[in-house]
């Protein structure tokens, strides 16, 4: 087992990822009791959490740390990085450092420079559409001839991974976490795959009929959604007529190819 930083302890909540399309090279720095893993969730920049990773039995796991030790581990994160580079620091953490000769560094925060090191949530949250009652991973199949948008697309990155790891990196972050690093895939039957995370959410219906769609038994099974290229009009004058018909919001972990092809 990896050793655990001093911060982490029994108490400490976790969250686990499946490794996916994760490179090896980050899965290396994963195993490697030499390098630090960690992010910040922040908010105004100011660190609010910070998550180490660490690889456990084939899956990342993710070790939240909260409260006052949270800004001790990021000054202790930005004075390492600053010491290591500089130039690449001030883009991580938007604030420029200063050393003199025998002194310690000092930093000012600069407004307009780029702070990669502080995740944070765009604030878009729509609490309208229901709770959440499934997420997982989700698989579109697109049944037409002409190739759709992003097919492949993951060969130019395993092509600038061998140029440059930091320029990839940067790129990946840049452009979408969803359909263009998960590119879609051409399936033995013939249909392009978009396999990607989603959430569905809604209300579930109060009647005693309705199946359990969303409950844990269902998730043993593989449930098959089918959408169909029809106008909204059709779906409220005539499918909505119907007694059993259910709305419910499925938002799929992706902005660009896939929100072209529906």
């Amino acid at each position: 087992p990896q050793p655990q930083p001093k911060y982490i302890d029994e108490h400490t909540p976790i969250f686990v990822m499946e490794v996916g399309t994760a490179p090896k090279s980050l899965v290396d720095d994963l195993l490697t009791s030499v390098k630090l893993k960690i992010a910040f969730i922040s908010e105004n920049r100011i660190p609010k959490y910070a998550v180490t990773f660490s690889y456990v039995e084939g899956k990342i796991q993710g070790s939240v740390v909260s409260g006052p030790q949270v800004l001790d581990i990021y000054k202790e994160v930005r004075l390492q990085c600053f010491e290591t580079s500089e130039c690449d620091a001030t883009e991580l953490f938007g604030e420029i450092g200063t050393k003199l000769k025998y002194q310690d560094w000092s930093f000012e925060r600069k407004e307009k420079l780029k702070h990669m090191a502080h995740n944070e949530s765009l604030g878009y949250t729509d609490g309208t559409l229901g709770q959440t009652l499934w997420t997982g991973e989700l698989q579109v199949c697109v049944a037409q001839n002409e190739p759709v948008h992003g097919l492949e697309k993951h060969k130019e990155y395993n092509k600038l991974l061998q140029i440059s790891v930091k320029e990839a990196c940067t790129r990946a972050g840049t452009d979408e976490i969803g359909s263009i690093k998960n590119s879609p895939f051409r399936a033995p039957t013939g249909h392009q795959v978009y396999s990607n995370y989603a959430l569905v959410s809604g209300t579930i219906p109060k009647n005693k009929d309705f199946p359990d769609l969303f409950t844990n038994r269902c998730k043993e099974d593989n449930i098959s959604l089918m959408a169909l290229n029809i106008e909204r009009k059709l779906v409220e004058n005539i499918i909505g007529t119907f007694k059993k018909c259910y709305y419910f919001y499925v938002h799929i972990q992706d902005s660009q190819y896939l929100h072209i092809e529906l």
